[in-house]
């Protein structure tokens, strides 16, 4: 007999800024371009709550100048959802946490863009405002992710 699909609802409990880290720009604006010499890193990691069905995902954002040791910009952010039937898409396997493909898709494109405005927030009024994050596919964001861990 088969089984039905459990239905998921997926809602948004909170958004919370982790860490917010700005330096001066090193050098003249001008000078600086993400095609150039500007380079962002972005990881994502997740604490899932079963019996309270909370599934937290924070994203973490990086900006390095080249020829520059410290990040002029660090960032962080905590969006904590709700999912019920969190069971039907998260499963734990020992030390691995695996997550539907199609649910951390969705999960990562509204973090992605949720980091950005509170990224752009607060970065308001500073020079470093002029270089907001990039358009990111979250299909390839996460194949990323998925080479690294091999």
């Amino acid at each position: 007999m088969d089984q039905k699909p459990k239905d998921i609802e997926i809602s948004i409990v909170e958004i919370n800024e982790i860490e917010s880290s700005i330096k001066p720009l090193p050098k003249p604006i001008e000078e600086i371009s993400f095609n150039k010499n500007l380079k962002f890193g972005i990881q994502a990691k997740f604490h899932i709550q079963q019996e309270e069905e909370l599934f937290s995902y924070y994203t973490r954002i990086i900006y390095l100048l080249e020829e520059q040791e410290n990040p002029i910009l660090e960032f962080e952010s905590q969006i904590v959802f709700k999912i019920l039937n969190l069971t039907s898409v998260v499963k734990n396997e020992g030390e691995q946490i695996s997550v539907n493909n199609n649910v951390l898709e969705a999960l990562t494109s509204v973090c992605i863009g949720t980091t950005r405005g509170l990224m752009a927030a607060s970065t308001a009024g500073k020079p470093i405002s002029k270089f907001p994050l990039p358009i990111l596919n979250p299909k390839d964001f996460l194949a990323r992710i998925n080479n690294d861990k091999k």
